[in-house]
């Protein structure tokens, strides 16, 4: 295994698309093969870099999926009307497509040993990197909870393939917020639905070996963070990145 210093040093790339795909009314996900090798750890991002209106524009964005991929990896984007980037990214790329990106970049990471049981908490797109982590930690043998709040059912990114998942080692619980569905829970996830679901899962909250991981919009991981150090919950098990 490598050791963090060695698969963090960002550099730039090449990639190009070899596989396009959405994923829910909005979400659009990218298989990239880089020109050269490009090693990360789970839960890192990259900045991509598009030209637009003849200047260079950059965004970051969560690798998607688990670094035990030999050649590839994936980017999973949500496509905003109000978003020049990510329409530009739209109409940009596609499948043969080449384009620069630097990485790999932040420590919101997961690696074989960190733990072995994992709490993941997503609000919309921030499901990215917690795909990756949780693709990871499932070949790694830890048990995995997933918490994802979305605002209805058809923007749920990976919907079908965290579905699929859903077995006795990764336990999904989706949530909506602006509407009621037979099957999901609704309303934002709160210190009721987190209790709720751990102690029905018998998941072991208070074990050293129990990380907790939360990705989404800012005031999202702020409220739910702050809810979880009054659940007596100590900030060092606790990490967290917000997508804007």
């Amino acid at each position: 295994m490598q050791s963090r210093e060695e698969v963090t040093m960002p550099h730039e790339f090449k990639g190009e698309i070899v596989n396009s795909k959405t994923s829910g009314a909005h979400g659009l996900i990218y298989t990239v093969k880089p020109e050269k090798r490009f090693s990360f750890l789970a839960g890192q991002f990259v900045m991509l870099y598009l030209n637009i209106n003849s200047k260079e524009e950059s965004r970051a964005y969560s690798i998607a999926s688990t670094p035990y991929k030999d050649d590839t990896f994936e980017l999973a984007i949500r496509v905003r009307a109000d978003s020049v980037f990510t329409q530009e990214i739209k109409k940009q790329l596609a499948v043969g497509k080449s384009f620069k990106f630097r990485g790999p970049m932040g420590n919101f990471t997961y690696q074989k040993g960190d733990a072995g049981h994992l709490l993941m908490i997503a609000g919309g797109s921030g499901i990215a990197p917690l795909k990756s982590i949780i693709d990871t930690a499932v070949i790694d043998g830890a048990d995995i909870i997933l918490l994802y709040s979305s605002r209805r059912k058809e923007e749920i990114i990976y919907y079908d393939e965290l579905v699929g998942e859903s077995d006795g080692q990764l336990k999904v619980f989706f949530t909506l917020t602006r509407e009621g569905r037979e099957g999901f829970m609704s309303g934002r996830i709160n210190a009721q639905v987190v209790r709720e679901v751990i102690s029905r899962e018998k998941f072991p909250l208070d074990s050293d070996e129990t990380k907790i991981y939360i990705c989404g919009p800012p005031p999202m991981v702020k409220d739910i963070y702050e809810m979880l150090l009054q659940m007596g919950i100590p900030k060092e098990k606790v990490l967290r990145e917000m997508f804007k």
